[in-house]
């Protein structure tokens, strides 16, 4: 199979598509919840919205985290590509901070 070379206004429009998917997608399981089989605590009113809030936050949080790390991915790979570009090569201790291959 062989892989196609995406262009910078792919790779945005591929960023910006996986960021509303992440946004707006309802999720769906890919398995069945192991607590399924489980009875529900019962909790009082105030506990049950504390504990709705906490997940709200701990969502957020997430939805958060994959944003970053997916805006450091696509930092880390134009500034590997402008490094690459300078006439000598970059300095060892870039490409490890990095993370990725040089050529």
């Amino acid at each position: 199979m062989s892989t196609r070379k995406l262009s910078h206004l792919d790779r945005i429009l591929d960023t910006v598509e996986n960021g509303l998917r992440t946004l707006a997608a309802k999720p769906t399981p890919g398995r069945v919840s192991p607590a399924e089989a489980t009875t529900d605590a019962v909790l009082s009113d105030t506990e049950r919205k504390l504990s709705a809030s906490l997940m709200r936050v701990n969502h957020t949080g997430e939805v958060c985290a994959q944003a970053l790390y997916q805006g450091q991915a696509l930092t880390a790979r134009l500034l590997l590509r402008c490094v690459k570009r300078w006439s000598k090569p970059p300095p060892k201790r870039w490409i490890t901070w990095l993370g990725v291959q040089s050529d």
